[in-house]
């Protein structure tokens, strides 16, 4: 879950500080993060509290965090725990605070804290005492879900509430092999997620990333991943802590937003905009030959008057099946104006393999053919190819174009290659 993600009450869920190993826990770095969970300005936290953190724990609570973290920092060195804040307007806030003891040359020791906001949970979870099964508790009831990995032992562990939403249990041991390797990451996903990961390993502090995991009935669902390294003295990863949010709502609807977007809505074929961008990419990141066609449906402006605009709307519907019909998945077919489409082939090893395809646009038009002063629906095509007759969209439009109105002057209902 991204650092400035809110929860239902307002408050900002967590984020991170340094403060002194003294007795007031003095601050000497946070970001604004804490001050607007507090709702103090950084000033006033200076001048009511000298920036003692101690001043900011709920008068009970003080003490026994004092001396559990005393107890925490005899077992081992990475500890956490949890406790009431007091906000500026006297509100109580539970936080649940990770810390990792650090040393520096400017400061000393010093402690660096995760706090994260479990207010709404402890609300029914307050006389519990400290132990495991209460945090499993207390994460159970949290709609994220949160993880802690060992980058020693590479063990991971994710809080309850991960089977419940995806029907199943992670393995703990075999990070990242437990996932990279199974089908639990999409697939499409995989590469830029273990490059997110691998970058806290290679010493990135902090990491936020969508992708989709599987669930047991095998739909893929959105999350958002917000993690963040706890080091060793010496700079090594100890821990990565992180929250996982399911964002597959929302990210389902932006998908289908921008796929409409970037669709003709008649055709339900790509748009001029979206055509444009997909060849221009081709030509920017690849060198395989390719062609370009530009396809235009002769006389249809009298077809569209003489039968009616709801006819006019069918040959254009009819056009666009047709010409998914031919061409592959990667292909690029759209509808770019009125009675114009373009194809893009990607690919292509051999020139004279484009005839044939030729040729079946062609065809399409005998099924949709209607009689217009006696003569039957056609089109003119014509075809270019990438790189020999231009080095981007424009070029090439421009060439096809070209050919297009020289199989128009032969007679229409014809095809012409660009310099043949």
């Amino acid at each position: 879950m991204s650092g400035d993600r809110r929860n239902e009450r307002g408050n900002l869920a967590g984020g991170v500080f340094d403060c002194l190993c003294d007795d007031n826990f003095t601050l000497i770095h946070s970001p604004d993060r804490l001050y607007e969970f507090l709702g103090y300005t950084p000033e006033e936290v200076e001048r009511l509290f000298h920036n003692h953190m101690i001043e900011c724990i709920h008068p009970e609570d003080r003490q026994e965090v004092k001396e559990e973290i005393a107890r925490q920092l005899t077992a081992g060195n990475v500890f956490m725990f949890e406790n009431r804040l007091i906000t500026k307007g006297g509100e109580i806030r539970w936080v649940w605070v990770s810390v990792e003891p650090r040393t520096e040359d400017e400061n000393g020791r010093y402690f660096h804290c995760i706090f994260h906001d479990i207010t709404k949970t402890k609300q029914d979870q307050e006389k519990l005492a400290i132990s495991e099964k209460r945090y499993e508790i207390i994460l159970s009831q949290m709609q994220d879900i949160i993880f802690e990995l060992d980058c020693r032992t590479l063990d991971i562990y994710y809080s309850a509430n991960f089977e419940k939403k995806f029907g199943y249990q992670i393995p703990v041991k075999g990070f990242p092999d437990s996932m990279f390797k199974t089908d639990i990451i999409y697939e499409a996903d995989k590469a830029a997620l273990r490059k997110k990961f691998q970058s806290l390993l290679l010493g990135e502090d902090s990491m936020n990333h969508e992708y989709r995991i599987k669930r047991k009935d095998g739909r893929y669902l959105w999350v958002d991943v917000h993690a963040t390294v706890m080091r060793e003295p010496d700079g090594k990863p100890l821990k990565i802590l992180g929250i996982i949010t399911d964002i597959d709502a929302r990210k389902t609807e932006i998908l289908e937003a921008r796929k409409i977007a970037n669709l003709d809505p008649l055709t339900g074929l790509l748009n001029r905009r979206e055509c444009i961008r997909r060849i221009s990419r081709y030509v920017e990141t690849r060198q395989s030959p390719a062609a370009l066609f530009l396809i235009d449906i002769d006389d249809f402006k009298t077809l569209n008057d003489t039968k009616g605009h709801p006819y006019g709307d069918a040959v254009l519907s009819g056009t666009a099946e047709g010409l998914l019909s031919i061409f592959r998945r990667d292909d690029v077919v759209a509808r770019i104006g009125g009675d114009e489409f373009v194809v893009f082939l990607a690919d292509i090893k051999d020139r004279r393999h484009i005839l044939p395809k030729l040729e079946a646009v062609k065809k399409i038009f005998e099924g949709l053919s209607t009689t217009v002063s006696e003569k039957p629906v056609s089109c003119s095509i014509g075809a270019a190819f990438y790189p020999d007759h231009g080095k981007d969209f424009d070029e090439l439009f421009e060439k096809a174009d070209a050919a297009m109105y020289k199989a128009k002057e032969n007679g229409k209902g014809q095809y012409c290659i660009y310099g043949e």
